[in-house]
């Protein structure tokens, strides 16, 4: 009861929105139909990447034809914030056209950025390299260093990244064949270990 912080975002992961794949339309039709029936003053959405199956153009204008037949212009609705994944990209012709696609039927600015949220900070993180297990270069490491410095320690900041930690989930562990962001795991746990709060 003494928190300043009450209020409502969700987080959403591995969508896979396809053409022919109808079960992942009707889970997304139904989770944002969920969203508006028991959380519709929630203060937005974040995907965890992997929104489409092939990251096609065909297959994000299913994803939005989705969102726009539950979140019509006249309903009261979150914001949706979309975050890289590797299914973004991995099947694309170049991962420049991927990133352009992406920024284009997302409506993001990058495929790294942040918003503020009722005075706490969201920072969204993008693979910088196309392979499986993705990477961030040195420029969006400098950046999300220079967002973190903006936030104000007492105040939750959260962070966004469809790859995991090296060694923290299943899937990321040692000898299971795939290692998440294991080249820049340590780099990131160094930078968030001066913010608790993160």
């Amino acid at each position: 009861p003494k928190s300043n912080y009450l209020y409502n975002f969700q987080v959403f992961s591995d969508i896979h929105i396809q053409q022919g794949l109808m079960n992942h339309y009707s889970h997304l039709n139904t989770a944002l139909k969920d969203v508006l029936r028991f959380a519709g003053n929630s203060e937005a959405i974040f995907t965890v990447g992997d929104n489409t199956n092939r990251g096609q153009e065909s297959d994000y204008l299913m994803l939005n034809d989705i969102i726009d037949n539950v979140f019509k212009d006249d309903v009261i609705h979150p914001n949706i914030y979309f975050s890289l994944g590797n299914h973004e990209y991995m099947y694309t012709n170049s991962f420049d056209e991927a990133n352009n696609l992406f920024k284009e039927h997302t409506n993001v600015p990058n495929t790294y950025y942040s918003v503020d949220i009722q005075e706490c900070k969201f920072i969204v993180l993008g693979s910088s390299v196309k392979t499986l297990e993705g990477s961030l270069d040195e420029a969006q490491i400098t950046w999300l260093k220079e967002q973190l410095k903006q936030v104000d320690k007492h105040k939750p900041t959260f962070l966004f990244l469809h790859q995991p930690l090296y060694n923290t989930v299943s899937g990321s562990l040692p000898g299971q064949g795939w290692d998440g962001m294991r080249n820049v795991s340590d780099t990131l746990k160094d930078i968030l270990k001066e913010y608790p709060n993160a």
